[in-house]
């Protein structure tokens, strides 16, 4: 009935089905507890590849401390949105409140800069305000390579975007949205 130690594929899917069982139950007997509801969101995303249902508990674990919800939580949950999901407006929403937090680890300070940077560049196409926050980016880590990498592409994205501006006889960048105060930090 436990968990098996017995090595094989069809052990490991037991194992990590009975461990998925226990997550649930966890996270049904305790809606209050932000750990429970974070672990079986990640469970769901990682294991089960059940991305909607992810959200949901990762909701949960925000809702379970509105004032102050797990950096580690809003930064799976926006990565979520972002890739997964591709609900764009919901991932920039996460990672503004997560970047709000004065006193981020560096590392995920970082992370999280960079894959906004990414989402503003790739998927919103607001390629000035992209350009500020990868520039951020590589001024905390040079060695970075998505956010070099994100970095060349969105220069490249934003004088292509100039060119057809100029082309079309429309003005200079409209997209110099207010960028979350986490900018301003050093690691």
């Amino acid at each position: 009935p436990g968990l098996v130690d017995e090595p094989s594929e069809a052990r490991a899917m037991v194992n990590s089905r009975r461990a998925g069982e226990m997550l649930q139950l966890a996270a049904d007997l305790a809606p209050e507890d932000a750990t429970m509801q974070y672990q079986y969101a990640a469970y769901l995303q990682t294991e089960v590849q059940d991305y909607d249902q992810a959200a949901v508990f990762f909701r949960r674990a925000v809702q379970c401390d509105p004032a102050d919800p797990s950096p580690e939580i809003l930064f799976r949950h926006a990565n979520l949105m972002q890739f997964r999901l591709r609900d764009y407006a919901g991932a920039e929403q996460l990672y503004r409140r997560l970047l709000s937090n004065p006193s981020l680890d560096p590392k995920l300070l970082t992370e999280a800069l960079a894959n906004y940077g990414l989402l503003l560049c790739n998927c919103l196409r607001r390629y000035s305000a992209a350009h500020r926050v990868l520039e951020r980016v590589l001024e905390i880590a040079p060695d970075h390579d998505e956010a070099r990498l994100g970095f060349k592409f969105c220069l490249m994205l934003e004088e292509r975007s100039r060119t057809e501006r100029r082309g079309a006889g429309n003005g200079e960048d409209e997209d110099d949205d207010e960028e979350p105060s986490a900018l301003e930090f050093s690691s």
